[in-house]
């Protein structure tokens, strides 16, 4: 699953309820749109949030399930104890 969109998402549809609600409570226009301002930079803040804890819980728990370690970058690092035994495979 990706999740770049995850924060976009999450800002958008709070700014779109938070919109209703003060069009709906007769908010004048200046106090909607920094009361709206406010709660996307809110919602734009956690959802990065979210997104990064499931990228870091979630995810890694399914490149594990590979059997292949990652490092940082996402390139695959060799275990050594396989790399032994294909050396030994082939030796005998």
């Amino acid at each position: 699953m990706k999740t770049k969109m995850i924060p976009t998402i999450l800002m958008l549809l709070a700014g779109a309820v938070t919109s209703i609600i003060c069009f709906l409570l007769n908010y004048e226009i200046k106090a909607m749109m920094f009361i709206l301002l406010a709660v996307m930079f809110l919602f734009f803040f956690l959802g990065d949030v979210l997104r990064f804890i499931l990228e870091k819980n979630v995810f890694i728990k399914e490149d594990d399930k590979d059997g292949e370690e990652t490092d940082e970058e996402g390139s695959v690092i060799e275990k050594e104890a396989s790399a032994a035994e294909e050396h030994a495979q082939q030796t005998l």
